[in-house]
């Protein structure tokens, strides 16, 4: 909403406000949502990042020769045979972090290993010759679950048969996992990632109708953006949960939330059914300027009154019916400085374009856009005609020039806008 997407024309031209501190609401929607654009946009500098682009480089261009390292991260080398049945071999892999401990190290070129039982360690030059370094450790207690099954079949000539083999494959869940990248003695990568392995059956397949899980993440990039995922908690046949927030030092950018209730019923050892997914609830905070909250008694009615105008795009009166539907089964609301007023509605609206369809010709073909209503004048826009390039300027301009002077730390290939 406050990148300005879309190039065509707005309904409701203004002059853009100012950045910095925080905005305050005095009757203009438009000014209001420009001034929290350019807030949010100004977050971030532009050139923060200029240290990943010599790792980038360096890692696309030297083309270090991994030929001794290899074999280490051949995840057919921990497969483990567990029984034989005529032509059928049953396999296990357990995928165990220790498994991968080691220090590998570029030395004229060449990736070298040599043995550590307490990490995972990498180490080469950038572009710049300042050494990078990347660790990963993990620590506390451990589970091992399975996730999948692999079947793999082959025709085997001499007995004009198939063979089979099956892999099942695990994973060795610790407490924690931490990881760090260093830049020349600075931290600019710290990651520390939590798991709650309370409620996690030992040596068993991992299965959403009757499995828990709890996970917190916290990211930190060049000592100064955070990224915290402070708890995903999945419920099975319960509630869950998620939240996160994203800041620059002190100052919180963009903060939510989200939660559900579903049913898992398990259909086989690989399939679960979802069977149904009701109070929905989502909130988006813009740096305390914006609130958006989303809410949903039934995930599955929403979805099926949606499906319903797709099905009936030429039919105006159906399609707008299943649209109207579609509405009443959530609310999504604006609003201002944590204000309780609701100060826009977003919803969905109709509108129908020309389309030729054979056999019947010219007709109109409906479609569903997303659309915002201001409680200040009941004034209706199409996201795509409100939030323009050229309704909303500044913040258009310097989201490009962030996006696109950030991206080229991480890639040559130029945005196409």
């Amino acid at each position: 909403m406050f990148v300005a997407c879309g190039d065509s024309g707005s309904s409701d031209e203004g002059e853009g406000g100012g950045g910095g501190g925080s905005a305050t609401y005095e009757g203009n929607d438009k000014d209001f949502l420009d001034k929290t654009g350019q807030q949010l946009v100004a977050s971030f500098g532009k050139n923060d990042f200029d240290n990943f682009k010599p790792i980038r480089q360096a890692l696309e261009n030297r083309n270090y020769d991994a030929s001794a390292i290899e074999d280490r991260f051949d995840i057919d080398n921990l497969k483990e045979l567990v029984s034989s049945v005529g032509s059928t071999n049953y396999y296990k892999t357990l995928l165990q972090a220790s498994k991968f401990y080691g220090d590998y190290t570029v030395v004229n070129n060449r990736w070298q290993y040599s043995s550590n039982s307490t990490r995972c360690q990498f180490v080469f030059p950038d572009e710049n010759n300042q050494q990078i370094v990347v660790t990963a450790t993990k620590s506390g207690a451990e589970k091992n679950i399975y996730i999948m099954q692999e079947r793999d079949r082959r025709y085997n000539y001499s007995t004009q048969s198939y063979d089979y083999e099956y892999n099942e494959i695990g994973v060795a869940v610790p407490e924690r996992i931490e990881a760090t990248v260093t830049q020349a003695g600075r931290t600019i990568i710290s990651v520390v990632a939590t798991f709650n392995l309370t409620n996690i059956i030992e040596n068993d397949k991992y299965d959403l109708s009757r499995n828990n899980l709890d996970v917190t993440t916290k990211v930190v990039i060049n000592e100064k953006y955070t990224v915290n995922v402070s708890k995903v908690s999945y419920v099975a046949n319960g509630q869950s949960s998620a939240s996160f927030s994203i800041s620059n030092g002190s100052t919180t950018i963009v903060s939510g939330n989200a939660s559900a209730s579903s049913q898992i019923s398990n259909q086989g050892y690989d399939d679960v059914n979802v069977n149904s997914l009701t109070n929905i609830n989502a909130s988006l905070d813009i740096l305390g300027n914006v609130q958006i909250k989303a809410q949903c008694n039934d995930g599955f009615a929403l979805r099926d009154a949606i499906d319903n105008a797709d099905d009936n795009k030429y039919d105006e009166t159906a399609f707008k019916n299943a649209l109207s539907q579609a509405n009443s089964k959530y609310s999504a609301n604006v609003y201002y400085n944590n204000n309780n007023t609701v100060r826009a509605t977003l919803t969905l609206g109709a509108y129908g374009k020309p389309y030729y369809r054979y056999p019947s010709g010219n007709v109109t073909r409906w479609e569903s856009k997303p659309i915002i209503t201001f409680m200040s004048d009941n004034s209706t826009y199409a996201f795509e005609d409100y939030f323009t390039d050229s309704a909303f300027p500044t913040v258009w301009n310097n989201f490009k020039d962030l996006v696109n002077t950030v991206a080229r730390n991480f890639t040559d290939e130029r945005i196409d806008w």
